[in-house]
């Protein structure tokens, strides 16, 4: 099947911003992929059998809270497909994290823990010994959000701080080689195994004016025009619908030409930091 892009050039960025409808092109990425032969599913059914056909993995990450998350989850629902929506603790919504659990979507810990240690004790970086209290405050950062919803969690996922930046250290570094079954989970979403052996690409998306939407020199019809295997779409649900403040901070920002529309950023799995 011979695929074109609809989602580049400037008419499409303005048309996105002024009529606040990106989650319409969100909804057609996934037609797109279904039609394609691909299994659109959630992190835990791409972990649990990675082997078994086309995946195109659907991962959230709720980094600010916003209308958007429930939206995301709307449109995913009525297209009959899972996904997982990866919390932190100040974007909690514990019953609409117990509906997506109910409706078979997998839930998830947005973990900080080693960047809130770092600000929380002004270091500019960290040692093994700060490594090892932050493992244990992730164990139990990760039964108190068990506790406030229906089903313990199977995954988690380190979200990337300011603060990881100058420590040089992404937050998965605590789990990085470690025995998950330590901290009560079967996977991180990073995992190195998961990405070395079956992950083929990985999409990230962004603010619309920046590289039409995503932060790698790549997106969803790129990917899959070439039939890549295993996909991994990182949606951050907060760049797909925004408020009216918001919206009207784009329109700004594009018509006096804050807009980029390449990018030589490439996907890095892991902050390792020096020595390490």
């Amino acid at each position: 099947m011979e695929i074109e892009r609809f989602d580049k050039g400037k008419e499409f960025v303005l048309h996105t911003i002024v009529y606040n409808d990106r989650l319409e092109t969100y909804s057609k990425y996934l037609q797109l992929a279904l039609k394609n032969n691909y299994n659109v599913c959630s992190m835990i059914e791409f972990y649990n059998n990675p082997q078994d056909g086309k995946h195109f993995v659907l991962r959230h990450d709720v980094d600010h809270k916003s209308p958007a998350t429930k939206r995301m989850f709307h449109v995913e629902r009525s297209l009959g497909v899972h996904s997982t929506y990866y919390f932190r603790k100040s974007t909690l919504d514990v019953c609409l994290m117990n509906e997506m659990i109910d409706c078979g979507f997998e839930v998830g810990f947005h973990y900080e823990t080693l960047s809130d240690y770092a600000l929380e004790k002004r270091l500019d970086e960290v040692n093994e010994t700060d490594i090892q209290i932050c493992k244990e405050r992730l164990k139990s950062e990760i039964m108190e959000f068990n506790s406030l919803i229906k089903r313990p969690i199977s995954s988690i996922v380190g979200h990337g701080a300011r603060k990881n930046l100058e420590i040089e250290k992404s937050n998965n570094v605590l789990l990085e080689g470690r025995d998950y079954q330590d901290f009560g989970i079967l996977f991180e979403g990073y995992d190195e195994k998961m990405y070395e052996e079956h992950v083929n690409a990985h999409i990230m998306d962004g603010n619309i004016r920046r590289n039409y939407g995503f932060s790698y020199n790549t997106n969803p019809i790129v990917e899959i025009k070439s039939g890549k295997q295993n996909i991994i779409f990182l949606a951050h649900p907060n760049h797909w619908y925004k408020t009216f403040p918001q919206k009207c901070w784009d329109l700004t920002a594009f018509l006096i030409g804050r807009c980029s529309y390449s990018t030589a950023m490439e996907f890095k799995r892991i902050m390792r930091g020096e020595g390490n």
